[in-house]
């Protein structure tokens, strides 16, 4: 039952990060102690103001599906998680980034995933999918989102200079010293 609505909830999430389904220590989490089988516990590492965007999704994940999400924004995420890692009383589902992924799963506070067992598994890239990848080969999240790095350049300054566009990273270099050097915006620094 709770996988099912772990599914359910990863379908419906449009918001940067990675869900992972929690391992259930011992007796399960806190929602379902409380009786409520039809609530998840949904953790983010989030400050006041993304915890805002992460409230309005999930009213519209509730509306849409009925299941109730018991939200936690958590500043301190990793020593929260390990505090309540210790008394077996873990989140159903929490929403990350990957970097302490293989340090969870080695914790056994994760489970694995079957990709395929997810609505829409097959609308999410390969290289997604990759980065849920554990130590041992299985799955342990549900990537929803992917970020680009991305270099921008001030047209206005490199023309001011006479510079062509970068096309390696010597000419990036190059131009980064000219506009540090040569004062493309005129402000005297």
């Amino acid at each position: 039952m709770r996988l099912r609505r772990v599914r359910r909830l990863a379908a419906a999430l449009a918001v940067p990060g990675l869900l992972f389904g929690t391992a259930a220590c011992g007796s399960g989490s806190g929602s379902a102690r409380a009786g409520d089988p039809n609530t998840l516990e949904v953790w983010t590492r989030s400050d006041p103001e993304s915890a805002q965007t992460y409230e309005r999704v999930f009213a519209a994940f509730t509306k849409k599906t009925g299941i109730k999400i018991d939200y936690q924004p958590v500043m301190n995420f990793d020593q929260q998680l390990q505090s309540r890692a210790s008394t077996k009383d873990l989140p159903d589902v929490m929403i990350n980034d990957t970097a302490l992924m293989g340090s969870y799963q080695a914790q056994g506070l994760l489970k694995p995933i079957d990709p395929a067992s997810i609505a829409g598994h097959d609308e999410i890239t390969a290289k997604s999918w990759s980065s849920t990848v554990g130590r041992d080969g299985r799955h342990y999240g549900i990537p929803y989102s992917r970020q680009a790095m991305t270099l921008f350049v001030r047209k206005d300054w490199r023309e001011k200079l006479g510079l062509p566009q970068p096309k390696t990273w010597q000419d990036t270099l190059a131009l980064a010293k000219a506009f540090a050097t040569r004062d493309p915006d005129g402000d005297g620094w």
